[in-house]
């Protein structure tokens, strides 16, 4: 087909204003495809410095940042230290501004925001994002980073991505703090159960004594005595101070925002719940007597996927295996409520190393995870219309056509441009012409099956994936509905507009068998519609319409 060098130059243009659009939306679907595997990819995890290593790793993917660094909180006077830094060359730079940004709260200003905040350094010429480092739960620390690139370059969805980045990463810091805490309550537990199991040991072996001397030395019976007197005091003692070990424990549960659970395992492979902290019984609205009367209540709880997991979880803590990575599990609440939590699961073990029992935290990520999922429909949807974007109607197609292949079938793209958009744009303002493309995008998906895909390309261009055409008059039937269907007045804001449009239609596999080749020869065959008069379809044709 011939056109005039204004027209090629026009469609040039297009096509290369297509493909900016087509790569930036790729490069933000990649960037919270990524964002939704940190995550898992953290929480594998097993120190602090890989952590922070891995989440600087990401957070630099996002946006340019010439150094970064990581201050926490230090559990014994609640400051905050410097505890990872890159390139080491900038740890002087970090020392120094960060005590102005304390005296004047800065810092403080940042934690309590939530989302980063970008100042100006003392020497007037680096600019330092500065961000909490937090869990709906509790501050961790703060980063700081020296911006390579101006504030007013920061995309939005970039800031996002950077606080949900830091988000998981603070999530996994403070399971860390946790579990050191168990660890130890752990560790002292042992330690008094193995000094209780020891006094026992010897306490056996005392009355034999005193048996032995009974028989044979009867005046000896009183030292014996003393003896057993004094071990039945270190045992007493030993209960005390277990008991005092298990109080603290409690207490301490009793305070965290996770549910914990306790199982005991029974020789028969059962296990039974036998404690459950305060924030359990609040987020699932089931009492401990509950969960041992009813053995039911697990099925009611968990749904038949996420019951598989735990039961794997619990079967690998009960063969006493080490660092068992946790899994994204779904609740139901007493009430109904749908929840999703990270689920880890400890095995406990005593002196000897035989496996008690377990110990079960679950951390509810429900608001994070629905936060995601909102993230990456932005990436994929118009913002407008609701419609697929440019990026996912791509995608849908890519699909239909190796279906198409795989069944000998055929594939329908219609690529349709707006007559008379601009003048209303022109006449009655951007407001009135993006209630028009709305109005318009619901016109369209009320006239394909729901098995095909409308698309806003962007300004006043759409397309239609139309799978599975048993003839290739269906898609000339269908943009004919369309047509008709556009040339009804819209009613906008109480004023009356017409418009039309002109619909370019290419086929699989007659046309074109790659997304690139259908979409440039519809384009074209829309432009030969348009240049027939408007308001009519065009087929792609090798030599020009007449």
């Amino acid at each position: 087909m011939r056109y005039p060098h204004a027209k090629l130059r026009h469609l040039e243009e297009r096509v290369a204003f297509l493909s900016e659009e087509l790569y930036a939306a790729m490069e933000a679907l990649d960037m919270a495809l990524g964002l939704g595997a940190f995550p898992a990819t953290i929480v594998t995890l097993r120190d602090r410095d890989a952590v922070l290593r891995e989440t600087e790793e990401k957070i630099r993917t996002m946006m340019p940042f010439k150094a970064a660094a990581f201050y926490l909180v230090d559990e014994g006077d609640a400051s905050f230290s410097l505890v990872r830094c890159h390139p080491e060359e900038w740890r002087k730079f970090f020392e120094r501004e960060r005590p102005p940004l304390v005296e004047d709260r800065t810092i403080a200003w940042a934690l309590g925001r939530r989302r980063g905040v970008v100042v100006g350094a003392t020497d007037g010429l680096e600019q330092i994002l500065i961000h909490s480092l937090a869990t709906p739960t509790g501050v961790m620390g703060f980063f700081l980073g020296v911006l390579g690139m101006k504030k007013h370059e920061i995309p939005d969805l970039a800031m996002d991505f950077l606080s949900l980045t830091l988000l998981s990463c603070a999530g996994v810091l403070e399971s860390f703090a946790l579990n050191e805490h168990i660890h130890r309550l752990n560790a002292i537990l042992q330690s008094h159960v193995a000094s209780l199991q020891i006094s026992e040991e010897e306490l056996c072996r005392y009355r034999d004594q005193l048996e032995e001397q009974v028989r044979e030395r009867t005046g000896e019976l009183a030292r014996a005595n003393d003896d057993l007197r004094q071990e039945i005091a270190e045992r007493r003692r030993a209960e005390s101070e277990l008991r005092e070990v298990l109080d603290r424990y409690d207490r301490l549960t009793a305070n965290a925002h996770e549910a914990v659970f306790r199982m005991a395992f029974s020789p028969d492979q059962t296990s039974r719940v036998v404690y459950l902290n305060p924030a359990a019984e609040r987020m699932l609205g089931y009492s401990l007597a509950e969960w041992q009367k009813d053995p039911l209540l697990p099925e009611k709880v968990f749904d038949a996927e996420s019951l598989k997991k735990v039961n794997s979880l619990i079967d690998r803590a009960r063969w006493g295996e080490e660092g068992i990575p946790s899994e994204v599990i779904h609740w139901r609440t007493r009430d109904g409520r749908p929840l999703i939590v990270d689920y880890s699961v400890l095995p406990e073990v005593d002196h000897q190393g035989k496996v008690l029992g377990c110990e079960v935290i679950a951390r509810d990520i429900t608001e994070r995870m629905m936060l995601e999922a909102r993230f990456r429909y932005q990436a994929t949807h118009d913002a407008l219309t609701g419609l697929p974007s440019r990026m996912l109607f791509s995608d849908r197609l890519a699909l239909a056509l190796a279906h198409a292949r795989r069944n000998r079938s055929m594939v329908g793209l219609l690529f349709l441009d707006l007559d008379q958009f601009k003048h209303v744009n022109d006449t009655l303002g951007h407001d009135v012409g993006d209630l028009l493309l709305k109005a318009v995008a619901e016109r369209l998906k009320g006239e394909v099956r729901e098995m095909d895909t409308v698309a806003r390309m962007g300004g006043d261009e759409f397309t239609v994936v139309l799978p599975d055409l048993e003839h290739p008059d269906a898609a000339g039937t269908v943009a004919e509905r369309i047509l008709e269907e556009l040339k009804r007045p819209f009613v906008i804001q109480d004023k009356e507009i017409h418009i039309g449009a002109s619909i370019g239609i290419a086929l699989y596999p007659a046309h074109g068998a790659t997304v690139k080749e259908l979409m440039k020869r519809a384009d074209m065959a829309m432009y030969a519609a348009k240049g027939a008069g408007r308001g009519t379809f065009r087929f792609w044709q090798e030599t020009p319409h007449p």
